[in-house]
C-alpha cells in the first residue's frame, strides 16, 4: 500500500483545449526566433511562512507504523509573499509584501513599478505570462495591461 495524495487542478472547458493547443503551436513555431525567450516574461507569487510552519498537505512520514507526529504552530503564522517576473535575460524582482493581494493593490504595488521598468522593445513587442488568480484577471488588471503593456 501507498499514500496517495489528489491533484487539484483548474477547471476547463471544452473551448479551453483548443486554444491551448493553438498557444503551444504559436509558441513552438517562435522558439527558432530566439528573441521570443527574451521578451517573454513569467510571473509568480508564493507565501513563505517565517514561523516553521508546514503545510501538512505537503508533509509526509512514512513508516511501518503511525509515529503519531505533530508540529505546533500558531493560530496566524506569520508569513511573507513574494513575487518576481523573469525572462532569459533578466529577472524583475523579487518584490515583497505581507498583505493579501486585491486588484487594486496587484496592480500599483506590482504591475505598474513592473511596466516603469521594460525597456521600448520590451514594452511594445514582449509578453507577460501570470496565472488566473483573481487579482490577475480582475477587469481592473486587464484593463491596466491593454493600456500599457
Amino acid at each position: 500500500m501507498y499514500p496517495y495524495k489528489v491533484s487539484v487542478v483548474q477547471q476547463l472547458y471544452p473551448l479551453d483545449f483548443g486554444k491551448r493547443i493553438a498557444y503551444c503551436q504559436w509558441f513552438n513555431a517562435h522558439m527558432d526566433n530566439d528573441e521570443i525567450l527574451d521578451l517573454s516574461f513569467f510571473s509568480d507569487e508564493a507565501w513563505f511562512h517565517l514561523s516553521g510552519y508546514v503545510n501538512s498537505q505537503n508533509y509526509r512520514t512514512w513508516s511501518t507504523e503511525n509515529p503519531h507526529e505533530f508540529v505546533e504552530t500558531t493560530l496566524h503564522p506569520v508569513k511573507v509573499r513574494v513575487w518576481i517576473a523573469m525572462s532569459r535575460r533578466r529577472i524583475y524582482g523579487p518584490i515583497f509584501f505581507e498583505e493579501h493581494i486585491n486588484a487594486r493593490n496587484y496592480v500599483q504595488t506590482l504591475l505598474q513599478p513592473f511596466i516603469e521598468q521594460l525597456d521600448d522593445q520590451e514594452l511594445t513587442r514582449g509578453y507577460f505570462q501570470q496565472d488566473s488568480a483573481t487579482a490577475h484577471t480582475a477587469n481592473l488588471t486587464t484593463r491596466f495591461l491593454e493600456e500599457h503593456y
